[in-house]
This record gives C-alpha cells, structure tokens and sequence, in this order.
C-alpha cells in the first residue's frame, strides 16, 4: 500500500466537481448533487487483497443478517443507526423487491428453507401494491408507480419460479412485461414513472433503463416471445447514444448485466461490445487507484457526489455488474478484460469487506455494511447488493 495522501476538503471537492460524475443509491426521489460535509474516518484497516477464505466469511454474516433483518409480514429492517440504536421508518419498495432476489440467491447458495421462506414472504408483500390496468400490472407504492419496481419484480418472480420450478407468478410476470412495453418510448428510452413522467429526473431514468432491460432479456429467455427482445433493441439503440452523448455512471451496471445476458441469448456481439465499452469507462475514470484516490481509505471504491451515504452501496453495486463482465470476458475467450475486471473487482471487494460490522458488540449490526468510514448507518440495499456481489463471485469462481 502506499503512504497516505492528505488532501484537503476543498480539494476533495473540487476533484468531484471537476470530474462531474453522480453515482446512484437507487434513491431517485431524493438525489443529492454536490459533494458533502466529510466528518472524520473512522479508523479502520487498509483494503488490501481479499481470499475465498474472507468472502465466505463475509457472506455468511451477511446472509444471517439479512434473515435476522426479515419482518413476519414480508418487510425488513431498512435503516439502522448503530450510533443511536434507532431504526429508520422510511422505506423503498425497489430496494424491498432486490432484497427478495437476494433471499432466493442465497437459498440457492446454502440450500436452507430459511432463506427461501423469507423470499416468499417478502414477495407476498410487494405483491400487496400491484395494480391491474387492462392487460397490463404494476406497483404503486406510496404514492409512486416506478417503472424500475415493475423491472425488479420481473427478474425476482422469475428467479422464484426457476428455483422452486413453478409457474405460480406467470400471468403477473406477463402483465409486468406489458408494462415495461408500455413504458418504452418510440426511440427506445422509458418514461420512468407512470402515469406521469419525471423526464428531469435523469437517474431514475437511467437506473431503470438497465433493471428494464433485464427483465425484458429474462422474460424472452423465459417465454421466447419476440416483442421483448425486439423492445430491447429499441432499448439497447437509445442507450447507446446516451451514453455516448453523457457517460451516465448510473447506466452501467444493471445495463452491462443486461446485455451480459442478451449475448447470451442471442450471440449478437453488439451487446457484449457495449458493455464491455461501458464497464471500461466506469472503471478506468470513476474507480479510485493508489494513483488518484484523495486517502488510502478510498481505495477500490468509486467517485461518488455523495460520498458519507453512498460510498458502500455503490461499490457492491457495481461490484455485481462487474463479476457478471467477468464471467462473459472468460466465456469468450477475452483474458485482457478478465484480468482488468478481476483487479478492479479484488479492490472493490477489499473497500467493501472493511465496511462490514464483523463483532457482535451491536447484534442489530453484525453481519451488516454500513455507509461509508464517515458514516455508521446500515440500509438493507448495502446488504443486499454486498451479498449479491459476493455470491456472484464465489459463483463465477474468480478465487
């Protein structure tokens, strides 16, 4: 490792303004710009190298987290401050929704029933919010009908289905399909609410572009029905001129695994070439080397406007779209993309591992990610997406 920079806050700024990246918390409601009052670190040990050994540890703590953080009525424990053992009341229904697919990862991971009744149950709750409109559904919650909810949805009752070998959720998951179709624009972009379009809202819009895009490629693999894949090629048109056109952070990982998943589908080499055109950007000018991070803490996480909140979420985030890059570098033969992902991956995993509360001093933390070393907060998509990432990983067999 090398010996720690010293910058100082005006130049922490400054670096985030000039390089104008927003990173997103899947919180499109409430985006902030501009980067943030740092309070200071905790202290912590250096990321450095991680082993099998240490994601195997990690993951189980995570994953008894997540079970202990599961409601009788479906719902979970969404924020957690260990400072003040207070939880939060606010919630997110997309959040809830990549919880239950995280469940069902899990069960597959383990194979204990736990894991898997939990994932029932979550889904029985956001299945409480779903609206039928003619021949079409969708989730409103609080107020707001998200398309990315509709998107999340899909991937989750399609990966219940596949795992349980049922079709109890069929007919919801086609109705959820209509409306993703519905929502798609003649030049391929969504309206990202309904029935009012938020068009100033451009993360939103892009978060829900990529979860879109997978359920569209997931219900053509499922059902072979050809207007999906013929949306996602609309789709896969308007996404590439946008991010030529603004090189949206946001856009990248859930789309990279889209479209990760369309080759496979399809053999058509434009997915796999824009994805990995996408994964590059990310990583060669968002991701923190010893060369550009601002202190040796911020080390394989990436630039972010809302670094106290956000630093955590974002690099398991990414971190899933990365492992999936990395299986479709190895599946076509492409060992220079491997390698590259395998690196920023490694130190991705070595941020994101030391933000993890592995003491039993807070049972009510244990196992969880919080925020960021200025930050101590939880929130159940840091848990999620860390989890997620992690079982990718062992999957992939990248250790």
């Amino acid at each position: 490792m090398f010996e720690k920079i010293t910058y100082t806050l005006l130049g922490v700024i400054l670096f985030a303004t000039v390089l104008q990246i927003s990173i997103p918390l899947h919180n499109s409601d409430n985006m902030e710009a501009g980067a943030p009052f740092f309070n200071e670190p905790d202290q912590q040990e250096s990321a450095g190298l991680v082993t099998q050994a240490d994601i195997e540890e990690s993951l189980s703590l995570v994953a008894d987290r997540l079970h202990q953080d599961t409601k009788d009525d479906g719902t979970f424990n969404y924020m957690y401050y260990p400072s003040d053992a207070e939880y939060s009341d606010d919630y997110n229904i997309i959040r809830h929704i990549l919880a239950a697919n995280t469940l069902i990862d899990l069960y597959t991971t383990y194979q204990d029933p736990t894991y898997i009744e939990d994932a029932k149950n979550s889904i029985g709750f956001f299945l409480n919010y779903l609206v039928k409109e003619n021949d079409m559904s969708y989730i409103t919650y609080d107020g707001r009908t998200k398309l990315g909810a509709a998107g999340t949805a899909v991937t989750t009752l399609l990966h219940y289905q596949g795992v349980t070998n049922t079709k109890e959720y069929q007919s919801t998951i086609i109705d959820l399909g209509e409306f993703i179709i519905y929502m798609q624009n003649e030049d391929g972009g969504y309206n990202n609410y309904y029935p009012d379009p938020d068009p100033d809202n451009r993360l939103a819009t892009v978060l829900y572009t990529g979860e879109a895009d997978l359920a569209l490629i997931e219900l053509y693999t499922d059902t072979g029905d050809q207007q999906y894949l013929d949306a996602l090629d609309r789709s896969y048109e308007w996404t590439k001129t946008y991010f030529e056109e603004r090189h949206s952070p946001g856009l990248v990982s859930w789309t990279s695994s889209a479209f990760a998943k369309s080759y496979y589908a399809t053999g058509d080499a434009k997915y796999a070439d824009l994805a990995f055109e996408m994964t590059d950007w990310l990583i060669d000018k968002t991701q923190y080397t010893e060369t550009n991070a601002p202190s040796e803490e911020y080390i394989g996480s990436f630039i972010i406007n809302d670094v106290e909140n956000g630093l955590t979420c974002t690099v398991a985030a990414y971190g899933e779209g990365i492992t999936d890059m990395i299986k479709l570098a190895k599946t076509i033969g492409d060992t220079e993309h491997e390698e590259k992902y395998i690196n920023s991956l490694n130190a991705g995993l070595g941020f994101m591992l030391s933000m993890q509360y592995t003491d039993d001093s807070d049972p009510n933390a244990q196992g969880a990610f919080k925020a960021s070393m200025y930050k101590d907060h939880t929130r159940i998509d840091f848990n999620t997406h860390a989890a997620t990432t992690l079982i990718k990983t062992l999957e992939n067999g990248i250790y």
